[in-house]
């Protein structure tokens, strides 16, 4: 009975240690490590932590259950977008846009929307490309391909990127990744100007995988490195993907709730 007992033991352990816990460091401009991002992955959910050169929280952002949380650790605030939420807002913004143009003079109305229209388009990814160079490199222990990406046709960034599965709890967090990519893709769809809230999810979603090493690049050369430090299978408690106590909501583009 023992044997069946072990893996009984093995199979809930595995279980228990469903998530992905992802830290990323990046070298400053003196060469010195410091502390970057923690990416988080578990059961469909993502939640990704922005740090400062201390290690402290800058900025959370989580997706889980169709929608995105941006919080404010510093605030103590959050932001909720969903479909509801981008659509009403957007909506409104629309109708006093409107009302605005009805009252300028047919020129000066003209000028405007001509001027919109082009923020719209520039502003709807197309100076942002990502391409696949055929190379393979190798950053530690990880053999990856490397993606550069172009800004308005320049040089921005290189990165070396894994697929999923090849990291700790793999499957688990490329079933997370999936789901993250699909609610950003349908909050977020239509609205350029709210791209660069989810840039971390939507780049990795171009490249279908996780960079375990990228750095920034320019006319002189790498500005700086980002390196994927650590990489853990663990299980992560459920309230890593809730919003803390006592945060006060921010709508869109307005003032905390009361």
């Amino acid at each position: 009975m023992r044997a069946p007992v072990l893996l009984l033991s093995l199979l809930l352990s595995a279980a228990a240690q469903a998530g992905t816990v992802l830290k990323v460091d990046a070298k400053d401009s003196a060469g010195k490590t410091v502390p970057h991002e923690v990416y988080y992955a578990q059961r469909g959910m993502m939640r990704i932590d922005q740090l400062d050169a201390q290690g402290s929280i800058t900025r959370i952002d989580i997706v889980r259950d169709g929608v995105i949380w941006g919080v404010n650790p510093r605030e103590r605030t959050f932001t909720r977008l969903d479909q509801a939420s981008v659509k009403q807002f957007f909506g409104g913004q629309s109708s006093q846009l409107d009302a605005m143009l009805e009252r300028l003079p047919p020129e000066q109305r003209a000028k405007m929307q001509a001027r919109m229209a082009q923020m719209k388009q520039s502003g709807g990814g197309g100076e942002f490309t990502f391409t696949d160079t055929g190379r393979s490199e190798h950053a530690g222990q990880y053999s990856c391909r490397v993606w550069s990406e172009q800004h308005a046709g320049q040089p921005y960034a290189e990165y070396c990127v894994v697929p999923p599965s090849s990291l700790p709890a793999g499957s688990d967090l490329e079933a997370s990744m999936k789901k993250a990519f699909a609610t950003v893709d349908q909050v977020l769809s239509g609205v350029p100007v709210l791209a660069r809230q989810a840039e971390r999810l939507t780049r990795m979603e171009k490249m279908n995988g996780f960079p375990v090493r990228w750095h920034v690049v320019s006319a002189g050369g790498s500005e700086r490195e980002n390196v994927l430090s650590s990489a853990e299978a663990q299980s992560i408690p459920e309230d890593k993907f809730a919003i803390p106590q006592g945060f006060t909501e921010k709508p869109i583009g307005g003032r905390e709730s009361n």
